[in-house]
């Protein structure tokens, strides 16, 4: 039996440079959306964004979209602690859109534009590039 809805965890919580090198780089994973919160340890990923999380998720089931999120240290760029959270969308390793802050219709649009065409293959949906975490 599938899992429900409510059972699907919102985001892949990374939290090595290995997982991290699955996202970003050479090494990233090919031919897939991959939204990324950057938030700051002090102030915890962002809650009021969750439910517009949950709902792109349902809404992009088996498409070649993946949810993650991170403290900013992991990634060098980021190393000015902020309040606020970042949502950076990666294609093919490379960094394509940066939101500063929760802008839920420019995250919708980034996301609609910039999706790769097709849906996942039994292998890529058994992917996600590291341990998840629900919400």
């Amino acid at each position: 039996m599938p899992p429900k809805a409510d059972d699907v965890p919102v985001s892949v919580l990374i939290e090595t440079e290995e997982a991290w090198k699955n996202v970003c780089g050479e090494t990233a994973e090919k031919d897939f959306l991959h939204v990324v919160e950057v938030f700051s340890a002090w102030c915890g990923a962002s809650e009021a964004i969750n439910s517009t999380l949950k709902r792109l998720n349902q809404d992009y089931n088996g498409r070649k979209i993946r949810f993650f999120k991170m403290d900013h240290t992991l990634w060098p760029e980021f190393e000015k602690a902020t309040s606020r959270p970042h949502f950076v969308l990666f294609k093919d390793g490379e960094a394509h859109e940066t939101i500063e802050g929760i802008n839920t219709p420019l995250l919708e649009k980034l996301i609609a534009d910039t999706i790769p065409e097709g849906v996942l293959d039994l292998d890529d949906a058994a992917g996600g590039g590291g341990d998840e975490e629900e919400d």
